[in-house]
């Protein structure tokens, strides 16, 4: 058992958690969906495809977070936010202004804006929350511009399969690196390095809008593959290794002075920031309700301790 009292975050549900974080969701998710009609020409095979195409970026971040991972219901509000409001409001602004350096400015701050929520109703407790929720936001995002590029074209599969090779990727990317940075502003309480991160994120997303528009690389070369298909799940998964050593390491920091104050004991805290010992652990727990149980304690308090300053 643990006494994390003295670690215990407000009583705020997370993101996701009310109806009322919906709500916008679900109006920005009735227009665009009753404006784009996307039922009317795509067939459950081209469902069955993108959403084969876009697991591997789910895959990705849900493999990253381990230690505090977000509540589902987080992780499906992020998603919709990309899907849904943060498409509505770059489809109403960018009609006024679109242009390469816009649309790039107009999207990051559709995208992070829903960071910035998440932050405030306290899902965010670590830089790796910032790669976690933006990269899930970009990931909602990348699936809703991908369905109406796809509903648009001649060519359904092929455009599915183009976009899924070259650029389910990319708003993860943009956001989730821009997320990170985000992140250590917001829990540094210094705004500027927060501007930093939007910048790096709007920056990328810029230079990438700016070579497919210039068409310096063809689809044929190889450079274009490395940069468009290679380039950003690498980067991606070697940021998720590095903050997941980070989040590793404050766990144990911050562990320790619970620790001393007697609010958790070694062994639990072995549990929370050792992934090896959970796994041992788990493996002598007989139903999988009990397993579950027991990874979802292990994530709240590993939240609550790195929500300790």
């Amino acid at each position: 058992m643990t006494n994390l009292q003295g670690f215990s975050i407000a009583e705020v549900k997370p993101v996701g958690a009310k109806l009322a974080d919906w709500i916008f969701t679900l109006i920005c998710a009735v227009i665009i969906l009753f404006q784009s009609r996307p039922w009317e020409v795509m067939q459950i095979h081209h469902v069955i495809l993108l959403a084969m195409i876009s697991s591997s970026v789910f895959f990705l971040l849900w493999w990253s977070d381990r230690y505090e991972r977000e509540p589902n219901g987080s992780i499906l509000w992020a998603l919709a936010w990309g899907a849904f409001p943060a498409c509505f409001l770059s489809i109403i602004f960018e009609s006024f202004a679109f242009t390469t350096l816009a649309g790039a400015f107009i999207e990051e701050a559709s995208k992070l804006l829903g960071l910035v929520v998440a932050y405030r109703r306290l899902n965010i407790q670590s830089w790796m929350d910032g790669l976690i929720i933006a990269g899930y936001i970009g990931l909602g995002f990348a699936i809703c511009e991908d369905v109406l590029y796809a509903i648009s074209s001649t060519d359904i599969t092929a455009m599915i399969v183009e976009r899924g090779i070259f650029s389910i990727f990319s708003h993860t990317f943009f956001s989730g690196l821009g997320g990170i940075v985000i992140v250590f502003g917001f829990l540094s309480r210094r705004i500027w390095i927060s501007l930093i991160g939007f910048t790096i994120a709007f920056t990328l997303h810029l230079l990438w809008n700016t070579v497919l528009f210039l068409e310096i690389f063809t689809e044929s070369n190889g450079v274009f593959f490395i940069i468009y298909a290679v380039i950003p799940p690498v980067i991606v998964i070697i940021s998720s290794v590095i903050l997941r050593l980070n989040e590793k390491s404050e766990l144990k920091r911050k562990g320790n002075l619970a620790i001393e104050s007697g609010q958790i004991t070694e062994e639990r805290l072995n549990l929370i920031s050792s992934l090896k010992m959970r796994r041992d652990y788990a493996k002598k727990i007989s139903t999988k309700l009990e397993r579950s149980q027991f990874k979802r304690s292990l994530h709240e308090d590993a939240r609550k301790i790195l929500s300790h300053p």
